[in-house]
């Protein structure tokens, strides 16, 4: 349901660089990286997911003070039935991006400053090519690959798809998915620890899309 929500939006205004979440489903959950089946998706179409830390709402402040001043303006109180809220609801949306100023914006409305991203939405996903000096994976059903002659576990958010393994040492590989860095994996304790960076790509390189 969430999926065909932001496809919806994404066909309507385009693909953004990056969006930024808190650390709750269906945006977060508790496997490699605290990523989701959505956040995924998000990464194999070339969108940055970027989570605020646990418990700091002031990370996402201008998104909170939206909901604080909706609810102001069309639910206290709120309307007699779903109709009349959903008109109240309408009417903010038009009031506050085309007519009302914003002090960020220089006194300017949203609409004033609004450009739809060049980035066009398909349904159709590219598949996804890694560098000639990476291993590539596919994940199993269960989250498993089998790298080095040895079995590992990643997340099975990821069951179907395909990773890229950069080895950097005899002690250490980089795992990939697509340019987004999942982490490093230890080859001495035979598991990954998740990149603090999450950086889209590498000096080396991460994935295309073709």
């Amino acid at each position: 349901m969430v999926k065909m929500h932001f496809e919806r939006v994404f066909r309507e205004y385009g693909l953004p660089e990056v969006i930024r979440t808190d650390n709750g489903t269906p945006f977060a959950s508790r496997g490699l990286g605290g990523l989701s089946r959505l956040s995924y998706w998000w990464i194999r179409m070339g969108i940055h997911p970027e989570r605020i830390k646990p418990g700091h709402p002031e990370q996402n402040g201008r998104h909170e003070r939206i909901h604080k001043t909706l609810k102001y303006h069309t639910a206290k109180p709120p309307a007699k039935s779903l109709v009349q809220q959903q008109r109240r609801f309408n009417a903010f949306c038009s009031e506050y991006n085309e007519h009302r100023p914003h002090e960020a914006l220089e006194m300017r409305s949203p609409s004033q400053c609004y450009r739809p991203s060049k980035r066009e939405f398909s349904s159709r996903l590219s598949q996804i090519s890694y560098p000639d000096h990476m291993q590539v994976r596919r994940v199993y059903p269960h989250g498993d690959i089998y790298y080095l002659g040895k079995r590992l576990f990643t997340t099975e958010s990821l069951a179907g798809e395909y990773v890229g393994i950069e080895q950097v040492s005899e002690d250490a590989s980089r795992l990939w998915y697509c340019g987004y860095l999942l982490g490093l994996i230890d080859h001495r304790k035979w598991w990954i620890r998740p990149s603090r960076s999450r950086s889209l790509s590498s000096a080396s390189g991460g994935a295309k899309r073709l």
